[in-house]
């Protein structure tokens, strides 16, 4: 029996190459947790279901990944009437800047007084 020359067919055409996002965050060799960190580093704005789609995490990995949330930290407005009955010194401050605009205490006095007569 004859051997057969074995022949390997050269391809023609060169394959599309399909890149996404994933292809470019995801290699093999990364955790999870790394490939949404750095997702997460290339689209701070994006959701965890965007996240989910492009590297095929859970959204428990997303948030963990992600991190806690940033808590708030803040005073109270200011001129906010206090709750036991003082007034504050941004309102004072304020009284006296209306007082000066009407040209004198008396005068701001005598508006306040007809403002509760109408009110």
């Amino acid at each position: 029996m004859a051997k057969k020359a074995a022949t390997k067919k050269v391809a023609t055409k060169t394959k599309a190459v399909r890149t996404t996002k994933s292809a470019e965050v995801a290699p093999a060799t990364k955790s999870m947790a790394a490939r949404v960190r750095e997702w997460i580093a290339m689209n701070p704005t994006g959701s965890a279901k965007d996240c989910m789609t492009v590297i095929g995490c859970s959204a428990t990995q997303f948030y963990q990944a992600k991190g806690p949330k940033k808590k708030r930290t803040g005073t109270k407005a200011a001129g906010k009437p206090s709750d036991n009955g003082q007034v504050s010194v941004t309102t004072l401050l304020a009284a006296k800047a209306m007082a000066e605009k009407l040209g004198g205490v008396q005068i701001a006095k005598a508006a306040f007084d007809i403002l509760a007569k109408l009110g």
